[in-house]
C-alpha cells in the first residue's frame, strides 16, 4: 500500500464521558448520550486510518484525558456548550488541544459566547463552530449567525451525523465568505468514528496538525450523515447500553412501539424533555430483537456491532435490505387481508401480521421525520404561507372526500399551500403502492397500500407545517405518527 501523504483526525466524536442524554424518551429507555469506552474510540479511530486521536465529549474532558495519559498521539478536546449572554440561544464549540485548566476556565465562561471566543483567541486555542446550522437550544437568528461568523473562522462543514442537505449551508457560507471547513463524525455509538474526518498535509505531531488547521490548510473528508445512519447509531447505542436481552424474550408491544415512535417524532429535535412514564429499557430491547429477526439477522450484541463497524459496511445497504423486506411482507399481509372472511378470520392475528410486516421499517421512521424537520427549518422563510399536507386514500373514487379535495385544489386556500398526498393518480404527491385492496361495501373501489418509508419520506421531503388526515385508509394510518404539527382526523 502506498503511504498516504496526508494526516487525518476525526475532530468530533464522543465517549462514555458524554453520559447523560437530554432527550426524555432516551432516558426513559435507559439510553445514555454515548456508550463507547474511550479505549474503543482510540482503537476504532486508528483502525480507520486516523493519525492522531481526540475525543470531544459534551462539556467534559474525562474521556480525552484517559487517552492522552496512555498515548502520545492522543490529545485532549471537548465540545463546549456556550450561550449568547441573556438569550436562550446556545452553540457547540469544538475546543482542541486543551488542558484541564483551559477546560475549567472555559466552563466558567460558557454563559457568554463572546467571552469564550475572546479567551480562545487570546490563548490561541484551536477551535471550530460545530454543526453551525443546528439549533442546540432556541433557533439561531441571522443576527446570531452573523456574529458567530465574526467570532469563529473555522466551521464544521462536514458533520458525519448530519445529512448533506444539513451540512451544505455551512459549506456554502465558508466558501462564499471565507474561513476554514473541517469534518468530524460526531459519533455517539462507536460505529462511525473516523468515517468522517479532517485532512491536512503530512504531520509528525498533533500539535503540527492543529497548527495547519488554524492556518487554513484543512479539508473535510469522508461520509455525510443520513436517516439510516441515525437509525443504526441508535441501534448501536442500544446494543451497547442495554444488550439485546434473552433471545426468547417477549415480543415488542405494539402500543409501546407506537409510543416510542410518537415520542421520538415529537421530541427528536428537542435538546431537553421530560422522561415521562410508560416506557422502559425492555421495550427497546424487544424492538431491537424484533427488528433483527425481521431483517433476518441472527446476531448477538458483539456481532451486530461488528457488522456496523465493518470496513465493507454501508448504511444505505442495510436500509435498502430492511425496506425491501418490509415491502414484500406488507404486500403478503395485504393479500391475506383481502382474502379475509370477517365471520371466521381471527382479526387480531391479521393485525399482528400487519404489525410484523412493518417491523423492518419502523426504526427508520423517526430518523426520517427528524431529517425532514431539520430540512424544513433551513428552508423556512418568515412570512411564507404554511404548508399543509392532505393525506387521502381512494381519491379516484366518487365520494365526498374526493369532491372536497377537487374543490380545494381548484379554489386554493388563502394563506396556505395545500398539497394532496396519496397513492392515486390525481394527487400532488403520489405514493408508490406495494399492493392494492378493495374497499368493503364500495364495489370496484380500491385503495393503494404504500410502504411506511414511502409515506415518511413524502411528508419529510414536503416540509409540511400541518398534516390533515382525510381518510383512515392505509396512507392515512401510516401518516398518523409522522405528523409535523397538528393532526386532525376527518372521515367521509
Amino acid at each position: 500500500m502506498t503511504p498516504r501523504s496526508t494526516s487525518r483526525v476525526d475532530l468530533h466524536c464522543h465517549s462514555t464521558a458524554s453520559a447523560v442524554s437530554k432527550l426524555g424518551v432516551q432516558r426513559a429507555l435507559g439510553l445514555p448520550e454515548c456508550a463507547t469506552p474511550p479505549e474503543e474510540v482510540y482503537e476504532l479511530a486508528k483502525r480507520r486510518g486516523m493519525d492522531f486521536v481526540t475525543i470531544t465529549d459534551h462539556d467534559t474532558i474525562d474521556g480525552a484525558l484517559e487517552l492522552a495519559a496512555k498515548y502520545d498521539d492522543a490529545f485532549v478536546s471537548e465540545e463546549l456548550t456556550a450561550w449568547f449572554r441573556g438569550e436562550p440561544q446556545a452553540v457547540h464549540i469544538l475546543c482542541w488541544g486543551i488542558t484541564p485548566a483551559d477546560h475549567e476556565r472555559l466552563q466558567a465562561l460558557a454563559g457568554d459566547v463572546e467571552a469564550v471566543a475572546d479567551d480562545l483567541s487570546e490563548r490561541a486555542i484551536p477551535c471550530a463552530l460545530a454543526h453551525p446550522f443546528y439549533a442546540v437550544e432556541a433557533p439561531l437568528t441571522p443576527r446570531h449567525r452573523r456574529r458567530l461568523a465574526q467570532l469563529f473562522g473555522i466551521w464544521e462543514t462536514r458533520n458525519g451525523s448530519r445529512a448533506r442537505e444539513l451540512n451544505s449551508p455551512a459549506e456554502v457560507y465558508i466558501e462564499t465568505h471565507g474561513g476554514t471547513g473541517v469534518g468530524g463524525s460526531d459519533d455517539h455509538a462507536g460505529i462511525d468514528i473516523g468515517r468522517t474526518c479532517t485532512e491536512v498535509s503530512k504531520c509528525a505531531t498533533w500539535y503540527e496538525f492543529l497548527d495547519r488547521v488554524v492556518a487554513g490548510e484543512a479539508m473535510p473528508r469522508g461520509e455525510q450523515g443520513s436517516a439510516a445512519k441515525w437509525t443504526h447509531a441508535a441501534m448501536g447505542l442500544a446494543i451497547r447500553a442495554l444488550g439485546r436481552g434473552a433471545s426468547d424474550g417477549p415480543p415488542p408491544s405494539p402500543q409501546a412501539v407506537l409510543s416510542m415512535v410518537q415520542r421520538l417524532m415529537r421530541e427528536g429535535d428537542s435538546r431537553s424533555s421530560a422522561t415521562g412514564t410508560g416506557l422502559k429499557p425492555d421495550d427497546a430491547r424487544a424492538l431491537l430483537r424484533a427488528w433483527l429477526a425481521a431483517v433476518d439477522l441472527d446476531l448477538d450484541a458483539p456481532e451486530l456491532l461488528a457488522l456496523l463497524q465493518g470496513d465493507d459496511f454501508f448504511h444505505a445497504d442495510l436500509y435498502r435490505r430492511a425496506r425491501r423486506i418490509h415491502e414484500r411482507k406488507l404486500a403478503r399481509a395485504v393479500e391475506r387481508v383481502a382474502a379475509v372472511d370477517p365471520a371466521g378470520e381471527d382479526l387480531i392475528a391479521i393485525a399482528e401480521n400487519l404489525f410484523d410486516a412493518c417491523l423492518a421499517a419502523i426504526p427508520y421512521a423517526p430518523a426520517a421525520a427528524f431529517l425532514g424537520r431539520e430540512k424544513a427549518k433551513l428552508a423556512r422563510r418568515e412570512g411564507e404561507p404554511l404548508r399543509v399536507a392532505l393525506v387521502a386514500d381512494a381519491v379516484g373514487g366518487m365520494h365526498g372526500v374526493t369532491h372536497t379535495l377537487d374543490e380545494l385544489r381548484e379554489r386554493g386556500v388563502p394563506g396556505f399551500e395545500v398539497e394532496v398526498i396519496g397513492t392515486d393518480a390525481h394527487v400532488d404527491r403520489r405514493l408508490p403502492s406495494v399492493a392494492e385492496a378493495e374497499v368493503p361495501y364500495y364495489a370496484g373501489l380500491k385503495v393503494g397500500v404504500p410502504s411506511l418509508p414511502a409515506v415518511v419520506e413524502a411528508l419529510s421531503d414536503g416540509r409540511y407545517d400541518l398534516l390533515h388526515l382525510c381518510t383512515p385508509g392505509p396512507a392515512g394510518i401510516a401518516a398518523a405518527p409522522e405528523g409535523p404539527g397538528e393532526q386532525r382526523w376527518t372521515t367521509s
